[in-house]
């Protein structure tokens, strides 16, 4: 009994809690699943007393086929999946619900939404540089005296400078100091 207890709680963690508790899915197309995986170790009977569900609900969940509306999510998901994936993930639920609507596609916004959310789908957001306005102006407005000097040996003037780099998804930052021959 217990082995069976886990057995269904480790079915329910691996199920989509969005999905499981929504609306559009019954919690008992859930129970009858995990007994369906396994009638093999345990009795129907038992099991269907367990769960407090009826072995004929369990023979007509058998009987039943996947319904429409399944079916046209399924086949939605996949031009969903082949946008997003052409879009390099940065499609969002707006950007491919437009795209779908261009192509003629008849399909809701928020069905588009659900769909993206149960397949865990989501867009990766650009990450953009944005240049400081009047900070060039602010440098080419000191004057640089170094470059005036003449070095009339070694080790006379030194020049350095100090900039960013981005590495491995991080700013890092690089300080050069080089000798003015």
């Amino acid at each position: 009994m217990e082995l069976v207890l886990s057995r269904l709680a480790a079915f329910l963690s691996e199920q989509d809690t969005k999905r499981v508790f929504g609306l559009h899915v019954h919690v008992d197309d859930i129970v009858f699943a995990f007994i369906d995986g396994q009638r093999e170790w345990f009795d129907l009977r038992r099991m269907c007393a367990l769960y407090s569900v009826t072995r004929s609900g369990y023979y007509a969940w058998r009987r039943r086929g996947e319904s429409a509306r399944r079916r046209q999510d399924r086949v939605f998901l996949d031009t969903i999946r082949d946008i997003f994936e052409q879009s390099r993930r940065t499609y969002g639920s707006p950007r491919i619900y437009r795209t779908l609507v261009a192509s003629r596609v008849r399909v809701s916004r928020r069905r588009v939404e659900r769909l993206m959310r149960e397949a865990g789908l989501r867009a990766r957001a650009a990450k953009l540089y944005r240049r400081i306005p009047g900070l060039h102006g602010f440098f080419t407005s000191i004057p640089n005296r170094q470059l005036d000097r003449l070095a009339t040996g070694p080790d006379q003037v030194w020049v350095g400078d100090i900039t960013y780099v981005k590495v491995a998804g991080a700013w890092r930052y690089l300080a050069v100091v080089a000798r003015r021959a």
